[in-house]
């Protein structure tokens, strides 16, 4: 099979040599912690651009990651209400949110990691790292790492985008930006309500965005970012077979800087508040509650030294997460990190990536996190890649030190730990081919494997327990066509299998969930009076019925800056869950107008 492969990249190769092509810049990763281009990096990798961004007909971070091959998102409600992410067959925790290169995981719990305090507008970029990322980002990367970039403002720009649909949702959206010599801002503020697609799903979802820039010189640049977050929503068996009400208010802020031509160096402050107030059942509002509040606030250094034919990077972290809590108690923790990172090209068309990272967090031992990654190019445009690499995940507070009528904590965890492996190979980057493709293999040992747990369905609340191991493996692949430039059409396809080694027989809440079969199709036509885009979504859950979505967006240009459409969701009204016994919404829609001036 290899050999097939070799000699079909090799045909390609020659064909497209022979056909006058259009020379595109490079890609550049920044996920990689400095910038890095595609062709470069031993490991797979899925950018959402500006451009899918803008076309895309999302109203939420996460419904753009839905499309996405190597994620799963689950979901539990529509527009960013809540959702868990599980990248290759990952708990929902066990994966790492950046914005700007700055972890954002929530250390409550992960069911919060995507109050970020960003309007969907005020990114130009998302890019997701399948797999191993402790050694560059430290804990919680298991599964992979999702960076979230941000805007920078080139000029004057105002969009307005409003629409309304289904269930009497409206959302709405109000973007800013401008330009004064060498500083440059945006602002941007999202609101989005809705009456819920059944009892008590309503929602008010408000953001606001502000992102300033000053460039001194070419190599002297200072960056501030502000965002805030404002949910209230019912959560009708969000946790619990109970019609719920939760309150969230997030706050975070970053600050960085960066100087040097060619040696770099780049500090970074953040800090980040998250409120989270939940009444476990409206109807006897004082049967039960919690309030919590977490901080976590930290600094972060590194420097890029060029070396001979490559880089090398050293960095330093520290940070305080505390939290105090009607349920949770009060807690706080330290950690510490020192880092390093390189790649190298060690021969003409050979490049080694490596690392090492050591972190100390409060109460738990040092952990360490090694990578190392090969990737040889053949031939141009093809590369065959592969990496290993540690990973580690600190226990959340609410792991620790929950009590509920239904889960309970364990103040006695362990970190989750797993070595990882991948192997693959892509062709068509840095080049306008009428294609592309990728295939990944890969591989996941976990030990310490954090899940909520019980013995039977008659025991009265799930545990958190350290599961003794875990085997999770599976396949990616993908294909992007562009045979005209007026159509293109994407596919991927990827198989996770798990297995829990355990001894003892348990119902488990959240792991043995993942899609062991995931199908990710989209249809996209840029005609010139307006875009027509169809997305289709297949999962087959271990636990739960398969199902099969398709939505649509479709766009008319009114005038150059002005353009109506009309969104269409679960157009053949599929009854389906993310999460199991709650129920996702029938066929819904939006339609709107987005001016821009």
């Amino acid at each position: 099979m290899l050999f097939s492969i070799i000699s079909f990249l090799c045909a390609l190769d020659a064909f497209s040599d022979g056909e006058k092509d259009i020379k595109l810049e490079p890609i550049v990763l920044t996920a990689t912690r400095t910038p890095i281009e595609y062709s470069k990096i031993s490991r797979n990798v899925h950018i959402i651009n500006k451009e899918s961004i803008e076309r895309s007909g999302a109203k939420s971070i996460e419904e753009l990651l839905k499309g996405e091959g190597a994620i799963d998102m689950r979901n539990r409600g529509l527009y960013g209400v809540q959702s868990d992410l599980s990248i290759r067959g990952s708990t929902y925790s066990q994966n790492l949110i950046l914005v700007n290169g700055i972890r954002i995981n929530d250390p409550q719990t992960a069911h919060h990691n995507f109050d970020t305090g960003l309007s969907l507008d005020s990114i130009e970029r998302i890019e997701i790292l399948p797999g191993h990322g402790s050694s560059l980002y430290g804990a919680d990367a298991f599964g992979g790492v999702v960076n979230i970039i941000t805007k920078k403002p080139e000029g004057v720009r105002i969009l307005l985008n409003n629409s309304y649909g289904s269930n009497e949702t409206v959302c709405s959206n109000l973007s800013f930006s401008d330009c004064w010599k060498n500083l440059s801002g945006f602002f941007s503020f999202e609101n989005k309500e809705s009456n819920g697609y059944r009892y008590d799903t309503d929602f008010k979802l408000r953001t606001l965005t502000s992102f300033v820039t000053a460039e001194f010189d070419k190599s002297r640049e200072f960056d501030l970012l502000a965002g805030y977050d404002n949910k209230e929503f019912g959560a009708n068996d969000f946790y619990a077979p109970y019609p719920s009400k939760e309150w969230t208010e997030t706050m975070f802020t970053t600050m960085g800087y960066k100087t040097g031509d060619e040696i770099m160096l780049e500090p970074k402050l953040y800090f980040r508040r998250h409120f989270d107030k939940f009444i476990l059942d409206i109807t006897r509002p004082g049967f039960y509650r919690n309030d919590h509040m977490t901080d976590s606030y930290g600094t972060d250094v590194q420097i890029t030294i060029p070396v001979y034919k490559g880089y090398i990077l050293f960095g330093t972290e520290a940070g305080q997460e505390k939290i105090e809590s009607t349920n949770l108690g009060d807690h706080d923790r330290g950690h510490g990190a020192l880092f390093i990172n390189s790649s190298i090209d060690i021969f003409e068309k050979v490049i080694f990536n490596a690392g090492l990272r050591a972190d100390k967090y409060e109460k738990f031992e040092a952990q360490y996190s090694p990578s190392a990654g090969i990737a040889y190019i053949p031939f141009k445009d093809t590369k065959f890649r592969t990496s290993a690499g540690h990973s580690f995940r600190v226990p959340s507070y609410t792991e620790l030190y929950y009590n509920s009528p239904t889960d309970t904590g364990n103040a006695d965890l362990s970190p989750e730990k797993a070595d990882s492996f991948e192997a693959g190979v892509d062709y068509g980057y840095n080049k306008d081919l009428p294609f592309d493709f990728s295939l990944t293999l890969f591989k996941r040992k976990e030990k310490d494997l954090i899940d909520w747990v019980k013995s039977s369905s008659s025991a009265a609340a799930y545990e958190a327990q350290n599961i003794a191991r875990a085997d999770v493996e599976g396949v990616e692949a993908g294909v992007n066509i562009r045979p005209v430039d007026l159509v293109s059409a994407a596919f991927s396809y990827s198989y996770v299998d798990s297995d829990i080694k355990r001894e003892n027989i348990y119902i488990s809440k959240y792991a043995l969930n993942n899609p062991t079969n995931q199908i990710n199709a989209c249809l996209d036509l840029n005609l010139p009076f307006g875009t027509q885009k169809v997305n289709f979504l297949y999962k087959d859950r271990k636990t739960q019925s398969d199902y099969f979505l398709v939505d649509l967006h479709f766009s008319a240009f009114l005038k150059k800056n002005a353009e109506l459409y009309l969104d269409i969701l679960n157009i053949f009204d599929k009854n389906y869950e993310d999460i199991q016994d709650i129920p996702m919404p029938g066929v819904s829609y939006q339609a709107g107008l987005k001016i821009e001036f």
